[in-house]
């Protein structure tokens, strides 16, 4: 439920407001947005960030690039990228598949294959070649990059992506092209996600480390410094029996287990820097 406020009037677009401005997502921005999620208003969000009022979170969202969407109630990207976003939804190019392709294109001629490879957590760009040729897609040495093959398609193996200094790859086929057929019903209803599609576009670094973690199930254990003393916790008798049964398995010790993930769980969520602090002390 939005307050009174919110549903005030809006202000007035200018000419220079309906300019084409690439969205720019800091950390208000982010706030927001996932405030705006969770069902807060505007107002509250404002008055956390220690604004005058609701007005001048606004003026500071269409400065960074947005525009109130009061259907939806939240703030959208002005600028008219829906077609672009919707046409890479609307493809069946794998989200993993679409990142790689979207870092060779940030690259440009720069882009290295070994790099990215390990970036994303291949052992090596023979690797990378060969899952991309399993969703289908195949180097383009006239784009440096991967895309989808149609026609007159080649069946040279992407293993010889050898000559990485050239950037020497089998060619795609002449009849390449993309189909993404997106209806209007289609446009309006994923037209509410762009804020939050945008958002993991922004962060997609830290959500291949969230999806794909490197985990061998090695259980990290930490030196903690200090003196240690006795702590009651409650806890669930399950949980506490589930506990015992990993430490026994692991030949772990319980103060192990739990330091370990109130680190993880600290790094996880906002003390990276305290979490960092502490290990480095002697």
């Amino acid at each position: 439920m939005h307050s009174a406020k919110d549903s005030a009037k809006e202000p007035k677009e200018t000419k220079e407001s309906k300019e084409q401005i690439e969205p720019i997502y800091d950390r208000r921005v982010n706030a927001t947005l996932a405030g705006l999620m969770e069902g807060k208003t505007r107002e509250s969000l404002a008055e956390g960030f220690k604004l005058t009022n609701w007005r001048s979170l606004d003026t500071y969202m269409r400065r960074k690039g947005f525009t109130w969407d009061s259907v939806n109630q939240t703030y959208v990207p002005a600028t008219t990228r829906v077609d672009t976003i919707l046409e890479e939804l609307s493809s069946n190019t794998p989200i993993k598949a679409e990142m790689i392709i979207k870092r060779f294109e940030e690259m440009g001629d720069d882009s290295d294959p070994r790099a990215i490879a390990t970036e994303f957590g291949f052992r090596d760009h023979h690797e990378l070649g060969e899952y991309m040729e399993s969703k289908h897609l195949f180097w383009n040495s006239e784009t440096n990059n991967y895309a989808e093959m149609f026609g007159d398609a080649t069946n040279d193996p992407l293993a010889e992506m050898g000559d990485l200094d050239n950037k020497t790859l089998p060619p795609v086929g002449k009849n390449q092209t993309k189909s993404a057929m997106v209806t209007e019903g289609g446009l309006a209803e994923l037209e509410a996600y762009l804020p939050l599609l945008e958002m993991l576009l922004q962060n997609r670094d830290r959500l291949i480390t969230l999806l794909m973690p490197q985990s061998d199930g090695t259980v990290p254990r930490y030196a903690v410094p200090g003196n240690c003393s006795t702590q009651s916790v409650y806890m669930s008798i399950l949980m506490g029996r589930l506990m015992k049964e990993f430490c026994e398995s692991r030949n772990l010790k319980q103060r192990d287990v739990v330091e370990g993930a109130l680190i993880e769980y600290f790094k996880r969520y906002g003390y990276q820097r305290e979490v960092d602090k502490l290990l480095q002390k002697k």
